[in-house]
């Protein structure tokens, strides 16, 4: 990506209506989802800014919803799929 294209990119992004949560903040919850559900602590960390904030977390990656073994966390995961960006 050329270096304009980028800045461009940056600016795009610092003017949307983002609120960013450091990830300390969320790290024991993440753990603990991590260490129950048997899902990376890197997974656990998109899953518990949802389950604090609850809010869906949406995500193309299949295997990491049904690796889920909690069915209402399960739900809180909102699956992309490849075929229309349609919603499970």
């Amino acid at each position: 990506m050329a270096l304009d294209d980028a800045l461009e990119c940056l600016s795009n992004l610092n003017r949307m209506p983002l609120q960013l949560y450091a990830s300390a903040e969320l790290v024991q919850d993440a753990l603990r989802v991590s260490a129950r559900e048997g899902i990376t602590a890197y997974n656990s960390l998109y899953l518990a800014p949802a389950s604090f904030l609850d809010c869906p977390m949406v995500t193309a990656d299949a295997r990491l919803r049904s690796s889920i073994r909690d069915k209402a966390l399960q739900r809180r995961v909102l699956l992309l799929e490849s075929s229309g960006n349609k919603m499970d």
